[in-house]
């Protein structure tokens, strides 16, 4: 790979109808990415890369051994680089840590997320700002996670481990305009702090 780990995002598809929309917004913050699918992911070398994205997706709403697929993605809990869930990817996050997954009546709307706890990956975002949500499942913390947003519709909408750069978010910040994108270049700041000590 020639281009410089600092400066490359993976993110992984899990059949998201937003793929190009969180690509292009991290080119627009001036970052390289890389879209791979979900399957084969021991195959991939996750630390050439400076961050992991999981995508959202439709995957839950099926019929199918959610244990096993979530095995999938083992990998987060070894790797040394910063990881953020997006709505099902966040959901997978915590499923790897303990979770439970809950049945929600749908959510498909612009929701008002109220900070509880602050954090980097939400610097520069307003209290109380308007995120994209869409879903129909959500999660309980995760004991090794700190809650840092929540909503009247979902308890947990934003999280991140308590001694590890993992972050998951609930909502779709690469639906939610200007301060959707602040998260995802908060993100990569977090990746460019976390690479920094080793070149």
């Amino acid at each position: 790979m020639d281009i410089n780990k600092n400066e490359m995002i993976c993110i992984i598809d899990c059949g998201s109808n937003y793929i190009d929309d969180i690509a292009q917004t991290i080119k627009e913050l001036g970052v390289s990415c890389n879209v791979i699918n979900n399957e084969n992911l021991e195959k991939i070398d996750f630390e050439a890369f400076s961050g992991v994205i999981i995508s959202g997706g439709l995957v839950f709403r099926k019929q199918i051994n959610i244990p096993k697929y979530v095995k999938r993605f083992e990998f987060i809990k070894s790797i040394n680089i910063p990881v953020l869930g997006i709505c099902h990817g966040h959901q997978v996050i915590g499923l790897l840590y303990g979770s439970e997954i809950k049945d929600s009546p749908e959510i498909k709307k612009e929701e008002v997320i109220e900070i509880i706890s602050s954090n980097d990956i939400l610097n520069d975002v307003k209290n109380r700002t308007k995120f994209r949500e869409e879903h129909i499942k959500y999660i309980t913390l995760p004991n090794d996670f700190k809650l840092l947003a929540r909503s009247s519709s979902c308890e947990n909408e934003a999280m991140k481990h308590k001694d590890k750069p993992i972050y998951g978010l609930q909502f779709h910040p690469e639906m939610s305009g200007s301060s959707g994108k602040t998260i995802i270049k908060n993100f990569i700041n977090i990746t460019k702090q976390s690479s920094g000590s080793t070149g």
